[in-house]
């Protein structure tokens, strides 16, 4: 029974550590996101790094093909792209196995 409890402390402890991680994550985006200027109209939008890793995290319960598509067009058509950010949040909120899958 010990062992249980421990096992249930951890699994409390790791859903608590991702979603600090996300909630990390969503403030940031919204600190870096840009505004832009559409037809006189001053608008937010998210950075293409931001946009990558919500489509990530969105794919990764789901397993959208849509989404993953979306991630490995995204990567492969912008060449001046913050991959080191990137790698950074992926690792943080636990998104390595599908953005392998996005990439491949």
């Amino acid at each position: 029974m010990p062992e249980e409890i421990d096992l249930l402390k951890l699994v409390c402890q790791r859903l608590e550590d991702a979603g600090i991680a996300y909630m990390l994550n969503r403030n940031t985006e919204f600190q870096r996101r840009k505004q832009v200027d559409l037809d006189g109209i001053p608008i937010w939008i998210v950075s293409l790094e931001d946009l990558i890793i919500s489509k990530l995290f969105w794919a990764k319960d789901s397993l959208s093909e849509l989404q993953l598509r979306d991630v490995k067009n995204l990567l492969s058509s912008i060449k001046t792209i913050g991959k080191k950010y990137i790698s950074n949040w992926i690792h943080k909120l636990g998104l390595d196995s599908i953005y392998a899958k996005a990439t491949n």
